[in-house]
């Protein structure tokens, strides 16, 4: 087996190395890893490949950035319309089920009376969905 050994100091007077000790000697890092020595060398690894991709593409992290923006914009309407989506049915179901449908009845005074579907408009209220305020 080829292995090589290098050491590392922190000096514990600088925030930044005293925050990588505290993460190298963490509990998330011994229990997520076989080792301190596999985190170092996965976070070696990570780092530089991070590196390289933005060298490679200098706008990388905005693009992520965007990305997540999209993203939580994608979740919000799906889960505002999932929310919804019980109304919307019942709505449409009562639109379309009862469009032109006029009843007639007779009242005991012989008086004729009509009953009509109330226009879509008045049945249906201002959406939700539509209601970009409430992002």
């Amino acid at each position: 087996m080829a292995t090589r050994n290098h050491n590392f100091r922190f000096n514990l007077d600088h925030d930044e190395e005293r925050r990588a000790w505290e993460i190298l000697h963490s509990e998330c890092v011994e229990q997520d890893f076989k080792s301190q020595n596999r985190f170092v060398v996965k976070a070696i690894n990570d780092y530089y490949e991070r590196h390289l991709k933005e060298k490679a593409e200098p706008y990388l992290s905005s693009y992520e950035k965007e990305e997540a923006f999209v993203e939580r914009i994608i979740k919000a309407v799906n889960s505002r319309l999932f929310e919804n989506l019980p109304q919307l049915i019942g709505q449409y179901i009562l639109v379309s089920g009862l469009s032109g449908f006029n009843v007639r009845t007779s009242q005991t005074n012989s008086n004729t009376m009509q009953e009509s579907v109330p226009e879509k408009s008045d049945v249906l209220e201002e959406n939700d969905l539509l209601d970009f305020d409430a992002f």
